[in-house]
């Protein structure tokens, strides 16, 4: 319904568009055919070979990110559905003023969730207080630029204070860099994480191994999850706060550099992010001052 009404607002925006027509077009059709590469059956060999080999080219495993340039296209077919509804409304004619209605309730119609959620159906889980303890502990063991492996080793998680598996917050919550399995398991297989050192961390076997990996990446704490998972903790590694929830450990001093070690990469992401946003700007302003 949402697609329809972009659709009918592009149409009806097609004498003074917002964007040029034929490069918004591109954007949205180019946009879904590359989250739907992934499900054409004769393309799956070469769609694993980039995901696999290329650099970056894990952002094709997950298709539904593409669709966010194509949702940037029907946004403004929404916006301008709403302009011209509203300019029919303002004429004061029946069918206008009902359109108009009809569409602010389209939301709620499309996502009936979304009043659940704001009338208090739906609602945030708040993490113990063990939590916030050890968060304490790590920043003021300055513990921000080290790197810090999860066990056990695995993407999702089932805590007791939350009645649903998520994804394990434990890198947006607690400082440092997060070492976490970046693998996703699904029915037909499990698809491999673009990390190397999560690979060798997955493939270690047994503590004296896994402490090996570890001190050779330059890890130097443990931050343990308490769950009925069975997990291996490195050799050498002495318990810094324990709890129910939550377990800090101090793994022994590496022998290697910090896998991430590279003063040259902030500033390369920043000159990449810079270029990416004046070529941005510049685009749009050719289009707005033609």
């Amino acid at each position: 319904m949402l697609v329809l009404v972009a659709a009918y607002g592009w149409w009806a925006s097609r004498r003074d568009p917002v964007l040029p027509w034929r490069h918004a077009l591109g954007l949205g059709v180019g946009a879904l055919a590359l989250a739907l590469l992934g499900g054409v059956s004769s393309l799956e060999g070469l769609v694993e070979w980039v995901v696999v080999h290329a650099p970056g080219g894990g952002l094709l495993r997950d298709g539904q990110k593409w669709v966010a340039p194509w949702a940037l296209v029907a946004s403004v077919g929404l916006a301008a559905a709403v302009a011209h509804l509203r300019e029919r409304s303002v004429r004061r004619t029946q069918s206008g003023q009902a359109w108009l209605v009809c569409f602010l309730l389209a939301p709620v119609a499309a996502l009936p969730s979304l009043a659940l959620g704001l009338g208090g159906f739906l609602h945030s889980d708040e993490f113990p207080d063990q939590w916030h303890d050890v968060r304490a502990e790590m920043e003021r063991l300055a513990v921000a630029d080290d790197l810090v492996v999860v066990l056990p080793f695995s993407t999702y998680r089932r805590f007791d204070w939350t009645p649903r598996t998520i994804l394990d917050p434990a890198p947006r919550f607690f400082p440092g860099r997060m070492v976490t399995e970046d693998a996703l398991t699904v029915p037909e297989g499990t698809v491999g994480g673009e990390s190397a050192l999560a690979a060798r961390v997955r493939g270690a076997e047994g503590a004296d191994e896994l402490a090996t990996v570890l001190s050779e990446a330059g890890v130097r704490w443990a931050l343990v999850h308490r769950s009925s998972e069975e997990f291996t903790l490195p050799t050498g590694a002495r318990v810094v706060e324990d709890g129910e929830q939550l377990a800090l450990w101090r793994l022994v001093d590496p022998v290697g550099e910090d896998a991430w070690t590279g003063e040259w990469r902030p500033v390369a992401y920043a000159v990449l992010d810079l270029l990416v946003l004046c070529g941005t700007v510049g685009v749009a302003l050719r289009f707005t001052l033609r």
